[in-house]
């Protein structure tokens, strides 16, 4: 069987859809989802292995915005007392990190472009496990 899907990336719906579509042939192949749960336990496992600012950037988000609220990086730049281009070299730390590990970074901070801007969010679990861990 072939499948051929036209997604809007830009509509949730859309996207929502087709992920559960993946999902169902995915199970049906013998592959298990990953959860958020556990991508969240694999972040407080490497937690006291992340570099010092890619654990900022985690609790900052965690701590400034509630789980599934979008932010921007730019308007996290201000809670963490940083400029715009040091929380995107943050950003990117953080996806080396977890790239090194084998973790995707969108299923860490799932984001979404909209025109020129991208918005990120926590998931309801990974924003609930940071939030637990220390800052230090």
């Amino acid at each position: 069987m072939k499948m051929t899907l036209e997604v809007d990336t830009d509509d949730v719906a859309d996207l929502t859809a087709a992920q559960e579509m993946l999902a169902v042939h995915l199970r049906r192949h013998g592959f298990a989802p990953v959860e958020d749960e556990d991508v969240a336990a694999a972040i407080e496992a490497m937690w006291p292995d992340l570099g010092a600012e890619s654990r900022r950037l985690l609790w900052s988000a965690a701590h400034t915005y509630e789980a599934e609220q979008e932010f921007a990086l730019e308007t996290l730049a201000s809670p963490m007392g940083v400029n715009f281009d040091s929380v995107r070299a943050y950003h990117r730390n953080l996806a080396r990190s977890l790239k090194a590990r084998e973790i995707d970074t969108h299923r860490v901070l799932p984001s979404r472009k909209v025109g020129a801007s991208r918005f990120y969010h926590l998931p309801e679990p990974i924003h609930e496990r940071v939030r637990r861990l220390p800052l230090t």
